[in-house]
């Protein structure tokens, strides 16, 4: 089973990541748990806590705890997770190579590309 974790500020878009993960694993046969995040810093705390995720789909630009700085924690805490940045911020990519970022989708283009 796959854990997945969902983090954004905005309700709409993590909805909408939500349903597009879900739409993915479904039709692809692959068990998955998927926990979503309104606020980065819950994120950060739940992974202090030891929480686990394989794959974490992350905005870049957040309240509080950015998506850079998750992604920072992540790499070091797991540095096997897969990190996917959906944002409308694509100028960060070249620094965020640095955390082993698996990919960068903008977010006009979720249902497309995730």
């Amino acid at each position: 089973m796959l854990n997945i974790a969902i983090c954004d500020d905005d309700q709409n878009t993590i909805t909408q990541i939500e349903r597009a993960t879900q739409y993915f694993f479904k039709t692809h046969c692959i068990e998955n748990k998927i926990h979503t995040y309104q606020s980065s810093e819950n994120l950060q705390y739940d992974l202090m806590d030891g929480f686990h995720y394989d794959l974490l789909l992350l905005d870049i630009e957040m309240p509080g705890v950015d998506g850079m700085t998750l992604a920072k924690l992540i790499y070091e805490m797991m540095p096997t997770a897969k990190i996917v940045f959906i944002t409308s911020h694509l100028e960060f990519a070249i620094s965020a190579y640095e955390f082993s970022i698996f990919r960068y989708i903008p977010k006009s283009e979720i249902n497309e590309k995730l």
